[in-house]
């Protein structure tokens, strides 16, 4: 793959000592991390067509999710395990990155859905999506439901 090309090219005559991916994040601005990347590479590797083509697509399944009951928490004052907000959480959905406290690989989509045919104002019509998705097992990237 052209990533693998790059993180494998000796750039030291043209960078020196410095980091290839570094040199990227600067000039375009970007933000990719080494592990991220092997990540992908790892993963795009390991998968068949299917899950790649699946996972380039963001396909998330919808998820059936009960309230929680019995909980060891008042309600609000969980702490995220993914990002580590201890809110307040208006329900069982972290209020800042939008997980299900009792399982990570749980998240309700904050996308908009799309606004009814002949709508005067398209994106005044359209709303906050808030399905309950289940995210794909890779070791990268954030799906979408839609």
């Amino acid at each position: 793959t052209a990533w693998r090309d790059i993180l494998d090219y000796d750039w030291s005559l043209l960078l020196g000592a410095d980091d290839c991916l570094a040199y990227i994040n600067h000039c375009y601005q970007l933000e990719f991390a080494r592990e991220a990347l092997a990540g992908l590479l790892a993963f795009a590797d390991a998968a068949d067509d299917a899950e790649l083509q699946g996972a380039i697509a963001g396909e998330a399944q919808p998820e059936p999710v009960q309230e929680a009951a019995m909980l060891d928490a008042e309600p609000g004052t969980w702490s995220c395990r993914v990002c580590q907000s201890a809110g307040p959480h208006k329900d069982d959905f972290c209020s800042f990155c939008s997980t299900y406290r009792l399982d990570t690989a749980v998240w309700r989509c904050q996308g908009s859905t799309s606004p009814p045919p002949g709508a005067a104002k398209p994106r005044a019509a359209a709303q906050p999506c808030r399905r309950v998705m289940r995210m794909l097992e890779v070791p990268f990237g954030v799906p979408c439901c839609r």
